[in-house]
């Protein structure tokens, strides 16, 4: 039985994963992954994993609080979850519902031909600033060590993309706005 991704069905390029040397977009992998797992009689349903019992031999499932399934084997994947700085500021603006973001993908287009800041240095961060350079004016990192954590094709992505600007060794202490007739910039 298989449960869908949603944090890898939005991804917009999957580049770490064996079997697709070229790279491969987060919803065409799914549609891949669901066929070949459909190929061999996975069952795929969807709904909300909302209770699980591992007590006993058979572990048991409840979706939606109603169907019970029963399996020998049951895999976790509780999938990703936004990881912010802790600022009052950044805590203003996401309660304002505008300028501070966790998903380029989602909130991208309302920075269309604007200048962005990210802040991070994993994969997730550089793919989401490569996203954002091809909506976005100019990207800039903000990066709190001398080094990246992201694998190393992530990091030469970022590092070969025109419009993305690197700054390491750079803490973000506020979140700030900054508008004019011609911008609205957050740091």
């Amino acid at each position: 039985m298989l449960f869908r991704s949603v944090s890898q069905s939005i991804s917009s390029e999957v580049e770490n994963f064996p079997g697709y040397p070229d790279g491969v977009t987060g919803p065409e992998m799914m549609v891949q992954l669901q066929a070949q797992a459909q190929r061999f009689g996975t069952d795929v349903r969807d709904g909300w994993v909302t209770k699980v019992d591992f007590s006993g031999p058979v572990h048991k499932v409840w979706v939606n609080d109603t169907k019970e399934i029963h399996a020998q084997t049951v895999i976790i994947s509780t999938g990703a979850s936004a990881k912010y700085l802790g600022l009052p500021s950044e805590q203003h603006y996401l309660q304002m519902g505008g300028g501070v973001s966790a998903c380029a993908v989602c909130d991208g287009f309302f920075y269309r031909n604007q200048e962005v800041v990210i802040v991070g240095a994993g994969d997730s961060a550089c793919e989401e600033a490569h996203y954002l350079s091809k909506l976005c004016k100019k990207v800039t990192m903000l990066v709190r060590s001398d080094k990246f954590r992201a694998s190393r094709i992530m990091e030469e992505r970022v590092r070969k993309t025109e419009n993305i600007d690197i700054l390491m060794n750079h803490d973000t202490v506020e979140v700030v706005t900054y508008v004019s007739a011609h911008r609205n910039l957050l740091w």
